[in-house]
């Protein structure tokens, strides 16, 4: 089974680069077109809203996340969805390692992460949170479907 979010990053990827657009267009136009106070007000509120929710999107780390089980080991590959600096990355855990794992909801349900446990021959290691925001609801049950089984205590 594979699971990926290819078409929501894409999205998310655009959605970023209209929000920088915007900011930069009406402050533009704010400092060169002299108008009314109130829409001088007006293009510095929407300014204000979309940097909020350009940093709300920063902040919830939505990332494109890929995760396949194929043979004895389980794929994980996740970058940013962020069209600036974004670092590829990716997992490959011998699936009888794994001995936990846990989905993590915050920020008012819209911060997800997976934080996934592995025994190594030189101990438990625990992974870095992966952020899975940009899963819908059907994908993250799907994951959890395979995560169960491979869950060794």
């Amino acid at each position: 089974m594979i699971i990926q979010n290819t078409d929501r990053t894409a999205k998310t990827k655009m959605y970023y680069v209209i929000f920088f657009i915007n900011v930069v267009a009406f402050s533009f136009y704010n400092i060169f077109e002299h108008n009314a106070t109130w829409i001088e007000w007006l293009v510095w509120g929407v300014v204000a809203l979309l940097t909020l929710s350009y940093i709300t999107m920063l902040y919830l780390k939505l990332n494109y996340f890929y995760v396949e089980q194929k043979g004895d080991k389980l794929i994980i590959r996740f970058y940013t969805a962020h069209p600036v600096g974004r670092k590829y990355k990716a997992i490959e855990l011998p699936l009888r390692t794994i001995v936990d794992y846990d989905v993590v909801t915050n920020f008012f349900g819209f911060k997800k992460e997976l934080y996934l446990t592995a025994k190594t021959p030189k101990g438990v290691f625990n992974f870095p949170p992966l952020s899975i925001s940009l899963l819908n609801k059907r994908e993250i049950e799907n994951l959890e479907y395979i995560l169960k089984p491979l869950v060794t205590k």
